[in-house]
């Protein structure tokens, strides 16, 4: 269930998130493996066609961040639609929330565990996910024969959606500035 060769989106999050080789972090491969909530994203995607997943890992990264901060469980996330968080956060707090403000507070959250390891000398980008785990070299039988995982492809544009650089995996200055984090902005570009 958590072999990137059967759902590759668990690649890019075995890499990018900022705790990685987690398979508790959602992403691309939450849909992939149908542990999504149905409507989080506007149109889904083949798993072995490797473009075009950024937008998709990008959105459930993001609003998965903010369940999780919320306290909600990860399977009661997977079983609600999407807009029970929006109502439960503004009837918590009393302030209106739509879905597109939870994916900014997402990928602030990102942005920060990201920052926070960056700080500490540890880039993402610079992880080595283990060449057997994505298929490389690929397996002569059984039901992933053959499959390789082009990994590369979707942490690039992952990386993209995010706004964060896709050759060091930092998040760029206007992204950050945009996300209201202008203080982790000086910090990473001075």
């Amino acid at each position: 269930m958590h072999d990137p060769r059967l759902s590759p989106g668990l690649a890019t999050s075995y890499k990018m998130d900022a705790t990685p080789g987690r398979h508790t972090q959602m992403g691309s491969w939450s849909f992939e493996g149908g542990l999504c909530p149905q409507g989080l994203i506007p149109e889904g995607f083949e798993k072995y066609t490797y473009s075009g997943k950024g937008k998709a890992h990008r959105i459930i990264s993001n609003n998965f961040h903010v369940a999780n901060a919320a306290g909600q469980c990860m399977f009661a996330w997977i079983a609600v639609e999407p807009e029970v968080m929006v109502k439960s956060l503004t009837y918590t707090t009393g302030h209106e929330y739509t879905l597109e403000e939870l994916d900014q507070m997402g990928a602030r959250m990102a942005a920060l565990r990201i920052a926070f390891n960056l700080r500490e000398g540890l880039r993402n980008i610079d992880f080595a996910v283990p060449g057997r785990l994505i298929g490389s070299p690929p397996l002569e039988a059984g039901p992933l024969a053959g499959v390789t995982v082009d990994i590369d492809t979707q942490v690039r544009e992952y990386l993209e959606e995010m706004g964060w650089n896709p050759t060091t995996g930092v998040p760029e200055k206007e992204t950050l500035v945009g996300l209201g984090l202008d203080n982790v902005a000086a910090a990473l570009h001075g």
